[in-house]
């Protein structure tokens, strides 16, 4: 990782990295067929019902890099020192057994926003991008190993304001 620090108390940086993870589980679902109501012991009625089981999946590798940048606009004169802004991104590369428990595993994901800070008043707007993600829904009648995969269709946005009232307290709005 690299990371530079301005003098505005701002900071960039970006990194890269390597995790190694050891037996971790897996799930497979399936339709129960005759020889599994036989090798479980189960009851006919339950031929054609899903079922769920775990196993250890061996190993699996993560790989990704991430950056960030965070500064303050006061190095662009008087107006700036209200205002700072931010962004972040990462991305990841899973590699392993393709049934393994992953589930909610976001390999794109990216954060940027501005905050305005005068007081009393305080704004900010941020927006959060994830990519597609698999869920931990398995699509059995596809294959065992099939999983549902979900794309956030547009970034998300959250927008906070507050005026502060001195000892009394704070007005506070989040809009998401």
């Amino acid at each position: 990782s690299l990371e530079y620090y301005t003098k505005s108390a701002g900071v960039f940086s970006a990194g890269a990295f390597v995790k190694e993870i050891d037996d971790f589980f897996g799930s497979v679902t399936r339709i129960v067929t005759e020889e599994d109501i036989a090798e479980l012991g189960l009851d006919s009625r339950y031929l054609g019902y899903q079922v769920t089981s775990q196993f250890n999946a061996g190993s699996a590798r993560i790989a990704g890099f991430e950056v960030n940048a965070n500064q303050s606009l006061a190095p662009l004169g008087g107006w700036g020192k209200y205002i700072t802004v931010f962004a972040n991104g990462t991305k990841l590369r899973l590699e392993g057994n393709q049934a393994s428990s992953f589930p909610g595993f976001i390999p794109e994901s990216a954060n940027w926003g501005v905050t305005i800070k005068r007081r009393p008043y305080s704004f900010s707007a941020r927006w959060n991008y994830r990519g597609k993600f698999k869920t931990a829904t398995a699509v059995p009648a596809m294959s065992p190993t099939a999983f549902q995969y979900i794309k956030a269709p547009h970034p998300r946005l959250d927008i906070n304001a507050d005026y502060s009232l001195g000892k009394i307290g704070l007005v506070y709005l989040s809009v998401k």
